[in-house]
């Protein structure tokens, strides 16, 4: 009995290296734990927030509409250019209307991250 643990092993290990060879790495599902190429198989996969076209609409207008950064108040750089970001951050409840998105610079929105805000004051 013990000999068909040592062959299943064997097996797995064969199949990790002929996956690796191809330059496919497999990884445990992150919902199931199936293996799959990703964090996640394809049942488990998880809808992006930023994928939507009401997200990528509202997006456009916000940068077409805005051309100061909300948080420090100066404009878009070639080096820090604006973004959309989310008064109310997505993994909080945030929406993707317009009246929930402002335009900030790449580096004020990752600083800020998840915080929610009153006015320009981050929290």
């Amino acid at each position: 009995m013990g000999g068909a643990v040592v062959d299943l092993d064997e097996a797995r290990v064969r199949e990790h290296l002929r996956e690796r060879a191809r330059g496919r790495i497999m990884h445990a599902c992150a919902g199931c734990g199936r293996r799959c190429e990703g964090s996640r198989c394809p049942a488990c996969q998880v809808p992006s927030p930023y994928a939507t076209a009401e997200y990528r609409e509202a997006r456009k207008l916000t940068l077409a509409t805005e051309h100061v950064c909300w948080i420090c108040e100066r404009p878009g750089t070639v080096k820090d250019p604006l973004t959309a970001d989310h008064l109310v951050p997505v993994v909080r409840g945030g929406r993707s209307h317009r009246t929930q998105l402002r335009a900030a610079h790449r580096s004020c929105n990752a600083r800020r991250g998840a915080a929610i805000t009153n006015g320009g004051d981050t929290a």
